[in-house]
């Protein structure tokens, strides 16, 4: 969204219930920031992105290092494992 221009930036009217306006205008007085990047703020804090494969795989990598000999901790590699396939698959969806 930085290369865009502000007038070309997705946007997206939100009906706000009493109080909310005054309370992100709040928000973004104490945090020196306007109100739409206060709510973008926010929003991105509740949506975060999805790893890249990159990182998932230092994860995984990390964690077969550290916990290689310890079974109980073989779960968080299963895991890490999971989501790297999802991620994988997630791309290979995109790229067709």
């Amino acid at each position: 969204m930085a290369d865009r221009k502000p007038q070309e930036a997705d946007k997206f009217i939100v009906r706000m219930p009493d109080g909310l306006r005054a309370r992100i205008a709040v928000a973004a007085m104490q945090h020196n920031r306007s109100m739409n990047a206060e709510v973008v703020h926010a929003l991105e804090a509740a949506f975060p992105e999805a790893p890249g494969l990159p990182e998932l795989l230092a994860d995984v990598e990390y964690l077969i290092s550290v916990y290689k000999s310890d079974r109980e901790k073989r779960d968080d590699i299963r895991q890490l494992l999971a989501a790297l396939k999802f991620q994988i698959g997630h791309q290979r969806e995109e790229a067709e």
